[in-house]
């Protein structure tokens, strides 16, 4: 399974990395393309993490329901892995070979070109096509932190951030390696996968940060054939 998938900021977002410069005390990921050209970008890691810890939500609920046959694990979490549980067989897990889950790294991008990165691919539009990309406005929001015995701001408690401004969008590829999975049907683990992207709209996806997740293509054309992948596909259709 590969989806293309559009992340729309719906507050200011935030993911953050140590002082790089002096604009800010936290600044938002940069990357830099194979061009030249800098973009803000999210790491494909941090999409995967929160990704599956969602998984972890929704596989009790997928097994309650009997829509997942691979069996569930509620003392399986990310940093102690079970190696046996459905999110495990998905999105691999500690002294594990390659992982069946494949999240590439979130670009930002201009909003009419979307397809066409998709219709290309990532990796090429990356090499080959730098103007499809752009960097969003930055916004900086400073805080000052607050002494909970006197009220007043702390010493050294003034700082701020680096945010990116509402409606910026991020283009990223997810991908499914069928050949990679073991023990549990492909079907299911792309049922768990999209369930998993679909929720992210619900919870905070950055610190602080809103985003409404879509796709803009997928394939393959076959997955519309399972009635509940078809059903989440059409809600998640940019």
């Amino acid at each position: 399974m590969r989806l293309g998938v559009v992340f729309e900021l719906k507050s200011l977002g935030f993911w953050g990395v140590g002082r790089e410069s002096f604009e800010a005390d936290a600044v938002t990921c940069r990357q830099k393309l194979p061009t030249g050209v800098e973009v803000l970008g999210i790491r494909g890691a941090y999409v995967k993490g929160l990704l599956r810890n969602k998984a972890y939500l929704i596989a009790p609920l997928l097994e309650k329901v009997k829509a997942l046959s691979s069996p569930v694990s509620t003392t399986c979490y990310t940093k102690k892995t079970c190696g046996r549980c459905a999110v495990c067989k998905v999105f691999g897990y500690s002294g594990s070979a390659l992982s069946p889950l494949a999240v590439s790294d979130f670009y930002s991008v201009k909003a009419e070109n979307t397809q066409e990165i998709y219709r290309i691919e990532l990796e090429k539009a990356l090499l080959t096509k730098p103007e499809l990309f752009e960097k969003p406005p930055i916004v900086y929001v400073t805080r000052v932190k607050i002494h909970d015995l006197s009220q007043r701001a702390a010493e050294g408690g003034l700082y701020t951030y680096e945010h990116v401004s509402p409606g910026a969008l991020f283009y990223g590829e997810i991908r499914l390696r069928e050949k990679l999975l073991d023990k549990i049907s492909y079907s299911e683990a792309c049922l768990l996968v999209l369930l998993s992207l679909a929720s992210l709209k619900y919870f905070y996806a950055g610190r602080r940060t809103r985003i409404y997740p879509s796709i803009v293509g997928y394939e393959p054309s076959e997955l519309m054939k399972h009635d509940l992948i078809k059903i989440i596909l059409d809600k998640l259709k940019r």
